[in-house]
């Protein structure tokens, strides 16, 4: 049977080809349009949800200056968005607080920001210094996008800052000076931070690494391995002197850091001090009441330099190759209470604990902000790069005041408002490596790795 296809079949059935195509292309270009207009609304709605999550953030920011005690749970709507706050109480003086904002249409959908919240204005500063790391006093002020050297000071040709801490109105600066006849010591008046000058100095010897500032005495890591741990008086701040020195016991390293902490009870004066690796222990704890004659309250064996100590209420934290975690509500007796080994085996240079559920740590390269809420289970939140080792921290509000080694900036500042993406806020060019920093009063105080050893930087 043969079949015959005419001119008019043909051409229908062409028509009805061309008009099925037309309808697939009409139907997929519907879609195609349809969707590309929802991932557009999605973009627009995420990119305002992130920005009323931001304003939030920086409400609370504000209001944690003035009334603290009021940043609470809460909810609210704007336009056609559900912003929910969810307040955690870290302790009398921190809050971790969550802001998601969410919304239904085109499709459900919700960002979260999280920021932990401090009430400096409130946190007992004690004497001023409060150890190795706490200036104290006063709240950030002014733009800090722009940080501008209000002073410095020289300590005189080959005396290099290691470390600083701020007491009231003077600065306690160590060096490392290049003759050991040189004072290594000094406490400089900033009452005016335009006009700093050397009140007096001290030489202790081969110099100091740490310096932990409490009360009416100066705690220092004696650059030497012997009589590691000095005390100098300082209750006459135009004549310090130098009460007691003590060899580590079977301890022939360097000492790296010092630390000197009460216990949340108010008894007792203690301090723990580090050292560079050792045939013995590398961490000591003494009880320092009577600074004349510390007495070794307990030790501890790590195999590894340990860089950095400080003591937040009854813990001790330490970096090394890894962080650590210690309970010392019995300094005769600490125990570990967690542990963590950085990514990539990264070495740890610098601690600041901003509450019991937030750390700071910084490293060779990156500065990590670490979730110590859960001691089972020590979580990396987020890192920054800094591009050299960070070699001191101190945290105020929002932003991380860092002293590293990045040869072209050596101070930097990093604001972490968003807890999981912080970045770089402004720098600062050093001559040489920022060794320790310090802040008190929207000042911020530090060291240097050359004689021009301490710079005041404040904002714009």
């Amino acid at each position: 049977m043969k079949v015959f296809w005419n001119g008019k079949g043909q051409s229908l059935i062409e028509i009805l080809l061309a008009l099925f195509l037309v309808s697939v292309f009409l139907v997929t270009a519907y879609y195609v349009l349809n969707a590309n207009q929802i991932l557009s609304l999605q973009s627009s709605f995420f990119e305002r949800a992130l920005n009323l999550a931001n304003n939030e953030i920086e409400k609370l920011r504000d209001l944690s200056k003035t009334n603290f005690s009021n940043i609470t749970n809460a909810t609210s709507t704007y336009e056609n968005f559900l912003i929910e706050r969810n307040v955690t109480d870290l302790d009398p003086y921190s809050k971790k607080v969550e802001i998601k904002v969410s919304w239904e249409k085109p499709k459900p959908k919700s960002v979260s920001l999280i920021s932990y919240l401090v009430d400096w204005k409130n946190i007992p500063i004690d004497d001023g210094s409060g150890g190795a790391g706490g200036g104290g006093g006063g709240g950030l002020s002014g733009d800090w996008r722009f940080p501008t050297t209000l002073s410095s000071i020289d300590l005189g040709p080959g005396n290099a800052g290691t470390d600083i801490n701020v007491k009231f109105s003077t600065v306690f600066i160590t060096s490392v000076a290049s003759d050991e006849k040189k004072p290594d010591l000094f406490l400089i008046d900033v009452t005016n931070p335009q006009n700093p000058f050397i009140k007096s100095s001290l030489n202790t010897g081969k110099g100091a690494n740490s310096i932990s500032v409490k009360q009416n005495y100066a705690y220092l890591a004696h650059n030497s391995n012997s009589q590691q741990l000095q005390i100098v008086n300082i209750s006459n701040e135009s004549s310090p002197y130098l009460v007691s020195s003590t060899t580590l016991p079977n301890n022939n390293a360097i000492p790296l850091s010092i630390f000197a902490f009460t216990l949340p009870s108010g008894q007792g004066n203690y301090l723990a001090i580090t050292t560079q690796r050792s045939s013995g222990n590398e961490v000591f704890i003494y009880d320092v009441s009577n600074p004349n004659s510390p007495i070794l309250l307990s030790s501890l064996n790590f195999d590894a330099d340990i860089n950095d100590v400080f003591v937040l209420k009854d813990r001790l934290y330490l970096s090394s190759n890894k962080i650590y975690i210690y309970d010392v509500s019995n300094p005769s007796s600490p125990f570990l209470l967690s542990n963590l080994t950085l990514p990539g085996n990264d070495i740890g240079y610098s601690l600041f604990p901003l509450s019991y559920n937030l750390l700071l740590v910084g490293g060779s390269r990156k500065l990590y902000f670490l979730d110590t809420s859960n001691l089972n289970n020590l979580n990396i939140i987020s890192t920054y790069d800094v591009g050299g080792k960070i070699n001191d921290i101190y945290a105020r509000e929002n932003l991380a005041f860092l002293a590293t080694s990045n040869p072209n900036t050596e101070f930097q500042i990093v604001d972490y408002s968003n807890i999981n993406s912080p970045y770089l806020y402004s720098s600062y060019n050093f001559p040489q490596d920022a060794t320790g920093i310090d802040y008190r009063n929207n000042l911020v105080f530090v060291s240097v790795r050359s004689n021009d050893a301490l710079r005041i930087i404040t904002s714009r």
